[in-house]
């Protein structure tokens, strides 16, 4: 299966495709971090999740954490069991 986006060697600093190629790959981390979250991958749910927040970082878009939520729902359960 041949990847959408373009190869490393078309793409250079501030270029569209640079851009693009960035939000396509936080799109498939965000995906992969949710499919292996349901399937109780939670190493890898970590691992997606943490290249999500790093293409964040390189994106300088600042988008929302999606998994702001299940943050906050540990918080809470953590607060309930009295840590």
């Amino acid at each position: 299966m041949s990847s959408p986006i373009a190869s490393p060697a078309t793409v250079t600093a501030g270029s569209p495709d640079l851009s693009l190629a960035l939000m396509c790959e936080q799109a498939a981390a965000e995906r992969r971090a949710w499919e292996a979250l349901a399937r109780y991958k939670f190493w890898m749910f970590g691992y997606w999740a943490a290249v999500w927040v790093h293409l964040n970082r390189l994106s300088g878009q600042k988008n929302p954490n999606p998994f702001r939520k299940v943050v906050h729902l540990a918080r809470r359960h953590l607060e309930e069991i009295g840590k």
